[in-house]
This record gives structure tokens, sequence and C-alpha cells, in this order.
């Protein structure tokens, strides 16, 4: 296969994994290079020598449906394989007000805000005992929560779409 040539880097191979993520081996500067679909750069990994983490003249990349990495370090005259770590940031949840309360209302509302570093959407859902509870909103929510009497346990849960999830928990003491 042909090299390409960008500044100082020689790309021999590409792969994408199942994110559309696109790996590079860069076999002018012994690593490998990941981008987003979008081609923007993500991350590298390797650097020269023969060593732990190390190549030498990486040739050829493959993904597996698993996201392991195999790289042909050719320098090295061996297959690597490498993983890459994910590091997925939980959405945060925030409820403005009490989390413990106590009231003799039949009904409280409830508010809040959520917030993803991702990026990522955000769906907010709630339960109030065993029960579903109607959320409305994305980015700020109410709650409009109708209580037992007795006590009563709010859970709040925002997940977004990578399936990070962060839960609150409100608990309301309804006296009579």
């Amino acid at each position: 296969m042909p090299a390409l040539h960008r500044g100082n880097s020689t790309f021999r191979s590409v792969a994408v994994d199942s994110k559309n993520r696109v790996y590079v081996a860069d076999y002018g500067n012994d690593r490998v290079q990941v981008f987003s679909p979008a081609g923007e750069f993500l991350t590298s990994f390797g650097t020269s020598g023969s060593g732990l983490g190390q190549m030498s003249e990486p040739q050829d990349i493959a993904v597996s449906p698993s996201g392991i990495v195999y790289v042909v370090d050719a320098g090295n005259h061996r297959i690597q394989r490498w993983q890459l770590v994910e590091t997925s940031t939980a959405p945060v949840l925030e409820i403005k007000g009490k989390k413990k309360i106590r009231t003799s209302s039949a009904t409280r509302v409830l508010r809040g805000s959520v917030a993803d570093a991702d990026g990522d959407a955000v769906t907010v859902t709630a339960r109030i005992g065993r029960k579903k509870a109607r959320v409305s909103g994305t980015t700020s929510w109410s709650l409009r929560a109708r209580l037992s009497p007795g006590r009563n346990k709010v859970v709040i849960t925002a997940r977004d779409t990578e399936g990070a999830t962060t839960r609150q928990v409100v608990r309301i003491l309804r006296t009579s």
C-alpha cells in the first residue's frame, strides 16, 4: 500500500472502530493516531522503541468489534494488542432546594437542571416509590410529585446517550 504523508507523519494503514473513530498507523512517528468521524484529532498512543507501550514502524492496523486495536509493529517483528480506555462522564444532575422535605401538601413540585460534559443528549426520568412520574424538560426540568401520606422517596435519574447515569434522591415526608 502506498504511504500517505501529512507533515512529519507517514500513514501506512487506516482502520475504523464501531464508533466510527479512525485509527491511523503513523509509520514515520512510531505511533497510532486516533481521529473523530469528523476528522478531529482525539489521541495518539505508542512511542518509538521496542519496550512496553513502544513500537517501531507500525505497518498495518485493525480494530476488532469489541474495540481491541491490533498493530503490526514491523520494526520489532511483532503484533501488538492495544485497548483504549474510555472515560465516560456521567451527566451532572442538580436538584434545586432541599433533599429532605416535610410537607402537609398532597403534591410537591421539584425543579432542577442537568448537563453533560460530553454534549450528549440527556433524558431525565423519575420514580416516586414504585410509580413512574412524568418529568418535563431536558436541560431544565420539573416534576409534580403526587405524594402518599407518610414517607415518599423520589428518585430522579439522568441518562445520556452513551448510557452514563446519575441518580439523586429526594425524601419527602407528607404529614397529615
